[in-house]
């Protein structure tokens, strides 16, 4: 499981609470990036969470935002084209929420292999979004909070996720 994303030691100790208060509450997604509705977390909010403050010191962060999806929609089968990994943060306590990733998906194909992120409460995760993967979202809405590094060509999965481990996060 570990070639589609890795789940940090540290959890989140802010930006869960603060977002659910105030972003969340307020339904304030105006922006549309990819399909998702979104909203940008400023900067000095994202900077109090000591995940994304430490990793943005080897890998400098361009955004971090809350995708916000509406139930009973489905995201398609795909790769990332802007960003080779993010670091994903689920909000929503949401068991109706799957996010799968398959090694083999093939247009052409009636069956693929799949294995399925399941996000624990508070918990972030580094994403290969270089992997075919999917998002399909059931009876509530769903919130993710998820960052885009500056440059994507160094901010691969492997690369990140390595750098998490070697500093304890």
């Amino acid at each position: 499981m570990e070639k589609f994303f890795y789940k940090l030691n540290r959890q989140c100790g802010y930006l869960n609470t603060h977002c659910l208060d105030h972003f969340i509450a307020e339904k304030s997604f105006s922006n549309i990036i990819h399909g998702f509705n979104i909203e940008k977390i400023e900067k000095t909010l994202w900077k109090k969470e000591i995940v994304l403050h430490e990793i943005d010191k080897n890998f400098p962060i361009k955004d971090v935002v809350i995708i916000y999806m509406e139930p009973n929609k489905c995201y398609k089968w795909h790769r990332d084209r802007y960003r080779l990994s993010t670091i994903n943060l689920l909000l929503s306590a949401n068991e109706s929420s799957y996010t799968l990733f398959s090694e083999n998906y093939d247009n052409d194909e009636d069956q693929s292999n799949i294995s399925r992120l399941k996000y624990e409460p508070n918990c972030f995760y580094v994403f290969n979004t270089q992997e075919i993967h999917t998002v399909m979202n059931f009876s509530q809405p769903r919130y993710m909070i998820s960052c885009q590094f500056n440059d994507a060509a160094t901010s691969d999965y492997q690369s990140v996720k390595e750098y998490c481990k070697v500093i304890g996060i």
